[in-house]
């Protein structure tokens, strides 16, 4: 897909082969060629159990559709929503009910479990959206985990001591020194016709106070409409216009007439200047890429709050970014912060460059096992686990642990 740019390692045969017949224990070698990450065999047993439940067919019964189950309600299906997170091990069996019928505080209890570990909201409610998580087959969650275990193996690389790390059917960002976690935070990612998408590069510099060149795309889809309508949305949004053809500028673009533009036509380029309102907010993050892809602040803190926030143009959106500025030039500034809100004190763009760069790898990852041991699960928000199912079906690629 295109939005796959993930370079796998790809050891020539020759080498591989020499290797093996040099290896004298062929068992230990093979196994040295998996993932180093431990989420890799953690994973994999989680594989091969979700397999063999899948061929011992299913995990109960499913529940039957009907309206929102909350905690009170009382019928059969309360009673197989009580067996199924059981097979599912949200739900203790130890934990008798004295009315098995009764969604009682257990299964509350029981349920949120079930929508951490799915990403979805923790109302302790079985809303359409758990519903469908819960009644998901095992077989989809046996192709779910290989496709995953896969990725793992596209990433079978050094990928940095010191790392940001986007998932973004997770929509979370996270950076890393080694194994410890030190920010973690809530992100938006692009729409499912504007998907972000998976490569890895280096964080190269942070720009405080950005001013944000409109893309044209957007600049003549979305502004320029905008504008023929009321032109003052110009002044009203701190936004100019350029010309880089050397042609005249309107006196004043509040009174200009834009009607006669369409977006083959339209002359100009947009920027909007440095502000708390600007479209990237305080700071941007950049790792130049072909795509154009960055990570920054927003003035829409709303949006941080839904369950979905899939909702950008393709760049992405992060919770509390200026902690995560003061994190990155923490090595290279005595007092980070102060140095930061110095610069946003201004209101002009500096650009900060990093002493060393901070590799970024923006993943895609549907299925993991968390620190807890706990199975983590996500919806396929750009439709790519099953695109990459069905590559590795028609490569004949075997599963693994199959």
């Amino acid at each position: 897909a295109r939005d796959i740019k993930v370079e796998p390692p790809r050891p020539h045969p020759g080498v591989l082969l020499r290797a093996a017949a040099a290896a004298p224990n062929m068992v230990a070698h093979l196994a040295s060629l998996a993932p180093s990450d431990p989420g890799y065999e953690a994973l994999r047993a989680r594989y091969q159990t979700m397999a063999a439940l899948a061929a011992r067919g299913d995990w109960g019964a499913r529940i039957a559709d009907g309206p929102t189950l909350r905690s009170g309600d009382r019928g059969p299906r309360v009673a197989t929503l009580r067996d199924r997170l059981a097979q599912l091990g949200d739900y203790a069996p130890s934990v008798a009910a004295t009315d098995p019928a009764r969604f009682d505080a257990p299964l509350e209890q029981a349920v949120r479990a079930f929508q951490e570990r799915h990403g979805l909201n923790l109302d302790g409610a079985v809303g359409p959206a758990t519903l469908a998580a819960i009644n998901t087959p095992a077989a989809f969650r046996v192709g779910q985990l290989a496709v995953n275990l896969e990725r793992m193996r596209w990433m079978n690389r050094p990928l940095g001591q010191r790392r940001i790390v986007v998932n973004q059917p997770d929509y979370t960002v996270t950076l890393f020194d080694g194994d410890n976690v030190l920010f973690r935070e809530r992100v938006v990612v692009g729409q499912v016709r504007f998907q972000t998408p998976e490569f890895s590069d280096e964080m190269e510099y942070i720009v405080l106070n950005p001013t944000w060149h409109l893309p044209r795309s957007i600049a003549t889809k979305e502004l320029l409409p905008l504008l023929q309508e009321d032109p003052s949305v110009l002044v009203r949004r701190g936004m100019r216009l350029v010309r880089t053809d050397g042609g005249p500028l309107p006196l004043d673009p509040s009174l200009h007439d834009f009607s006669g533009y369409t977006a083959r036509n339209f002359p100009y380029s947009v920027k909007q200047a440095p502000s708390s309102d600007n479209a990237l907010g305080l700071v941007k993050f950049m790792f130049p890429n072909g795509d154009s892809i960055y990570l920054h602040d927003t003035p829409t803190k709303k949006y941080f709050g839904r369950d979905v926030r899939a909702l950008s143009h393709g760049c992405v959106r992060v919770q509390d970014p200026l902690l995560l500025a003061t994190l990155l030039l923490a090595p290279q500034q005595a007092d980070p912060r102060g140095f930061i809100d110095g610069v946003l004190a201004t209101g002009r763009e500096r650009y900060v460059y990093l002493d060393a760069p901070v590799p970024v790898h923006l993943t895609y990852r549907t299925a993991w096992v968390d620190d807890g041991g706990a199975l983590q699960l996500r919806s396929d928000i750009y439709g790519r686990d099953s695109a990459a199912l069905e590559a590795l079906n028609a490569a004949g690629v075997a599963a693994p642990g199959a």
